[in-house]
Order: structure tokens, then C-alpha cells, then sequence
């Protein structure tokens, strides 16, 4: 009679064990999962760390992603399989390329299909746990100065150009093989001084853009923050070279 209570007893609290490891294991994400409810939103606490909704503090692994042609994104953010795999790897960030030229690629005119694609593709990252920052990308400004419209052409073309001898690619003899290089150019110097020296109303330009941006993604959750411009340029260090030091404002 004793074996058979303890054999009984055993049962149930195996059974009970099973129960709770299966409520345990439908309960928790599980890696590649998909998580279609929004992400915690996320601030700051007085320290200066991101914390979520619990008080917990958040660390943040993750990637660019930047395509810096048209259509202004990677294919690549709206592969499924992909998806998953960086879940499962612990990616929960990504610095994602918004351009300027695909939200604006006429002074007045908004394009509502990048940004309609955009947002589907933060919403995506939401899904798969990944938290987003938008970034406006640039490289050397624009395809005027040997790389790509960071900065739409439309603006660009109502800055004045320096005169002939210094327009682009002066210093160098001719168009630099190195992205970076482009950078050193007196040209692409001028016009980072302009746009910030608010040349043809470049700032409310730029507002407007960051506006547009804010009012759209102002209620998504996993959308970390906005990163006003990728790499800002020193602005023009030939005319003042205290311009190109750590530390010295771009504003002056």
C-alpha cells in the first residue's frame, strides 16, 4: 500500500513539473520568434542609462544599415530568414538610414511611399525584437562632391560655389578613389559651412525634414532616438582652420 501512494505521489508531482516547464516555455520568448506585440518603451534615467518601463537598464547590440543609393534601403531588412537569424544572435538595435533625399527629393514635395516604406520596416525590426535609430546618413553631402545625395541636390545647387580654381576636386587634381577623401575637397568643406551657416534657409529645410520624421514615428515604441546627421563635417577648416578641432563648434 505504501509503494503504491509513493509511485502515485511521484506521478503527480512529474505531472506537476511537466506543467510548469510547459507554462514556463509558452510563456518566454523563444529565440527566432516572431513578437507581435509593440517593445517597451524606452528613456533615460537620471544616470544617463536607458532603462525600460520595469526600471531596468538596457544595453543595446546592433548594426548600420545604409544603402546609400536609390531606393534609400537595403533589401536585405525586409528578409525574413535574416530576420530571425539576428534575433537569434541577440542583435537588439539597429542604426537605420533615413534619407533625406528619399523623404524630400523635391524642395517642397514629401515622399509618402519611402516613408510609408520605412516605417514598415521599423515595425518589422518591432516584431523580431529590434530596437531602431533613425539615422539621416551623409557621406561628403552629395553626388556633387564625389559620393551621394546625402543632402538633397536641390539644396546643394542654391549654395554658392567658390570660385573656378577652387571647386571640386581642388585640392586634388582629380575626383579622389576614396569616399572619405572627398571630405578634404575645398568645395565640400564651403558647402557644409553653408548649410550650417543657414545658406537658401537650409536650417528650416532641414527642420522640416526632422519634423516630418518626428510626427511619423512619434507613437512607435522601438524607435530609439534620431540621429540629426550622420558624421557632421567640421564645415569650412580652410577659411578657419579652428574649425576642424575637437571640440570648437560648427556653428561659429
Amino acid at each position: 500500500m505504501r509503494d503504491t501512494v509513493w509511485l502515485i505521489a511521484s506521478f503527480l508531482i512529474l505531472l506537476l513539473l511537466l506543467l510548469l516547464l510547459t507554462q514556463s516555455s509558452s510563456s518566454s520568448p523563444q529565440p527566432g520568434s516572431t513578437q507581435l506585440t509593440g517593445l517597451n518603451k524606452i528613456t533615460l534615467n537620471t544616470d544617463g542609462q536607458f532603462i525600460d518601463t520595469r526600471g531596468f537598464i538596457k544595453l543595446f547590440r546592433g548594426f548600420n544599415s545604409v544603402q546609400k543609393s536609390f531606393p534609400w534601403y537595403s533589401q536585405q531588412v525586409l528578409n525574413i530568414t535574416q530576420m530571425k537569424m539576428f534575433q537569434n544572435w541577440g542583435i537588439n538595435t539597429i542604426r537605420l538610414q533615413v534619407m533625406w533625399s528619399g523623404v524630400y527629393p523635391h524642395q517642397s514635395t514629401i515622399n509618402t511611399t519611402y516613408l510609408d516604406q520605412i516605417e514598415k520596416i521599423v515595425n518589422l525590426f518591432a516584431q523580431y525584437n529590434i530596437y531602431v535609430i533613425l539615422d539621416m546618413h551623409q557621406d561628403a553631402l552629395s553626388s556633387r562632391y564625389g559620393t551621394y545625395d546625402g543632402i538633397p541636390l536641390w539644396l546643394i545647387d542654391q549654395f554658392k560655389r567658390p570660385s573656378h580654381a577652387l571647386q571640386y576636386p581642388w585640392p586634388y587634381k582629380q575626383a579622389p578613389n576614396c569616399e572619405m577623401c572627398n571630405y578634404l575637397t575645398y568645395e565640400c568643406s564651403n558647402a557644409a559651412q553653408q548649410l550650417y551657416d543657414n545658406v537658401s534657409n537650409s536650417w528650416s529645410h532641414w527642420g522640416d525634414f526632422w519634423e516630418v520624421i518626428a510626427e511619423r514615428f512619434r507613437h512607435t515604441t522601438n524607435v530609439l532616438g534620431y540621429e540629426l546627421i550622420n558624421e557632421p563635417p567640421p564645415g569650412n577648416y580652410y577659411t578657419n582652420p579652428l574649425r576642424g578641432l575637437s571640440g570648437k563648434s560648427i556653428m561659429r
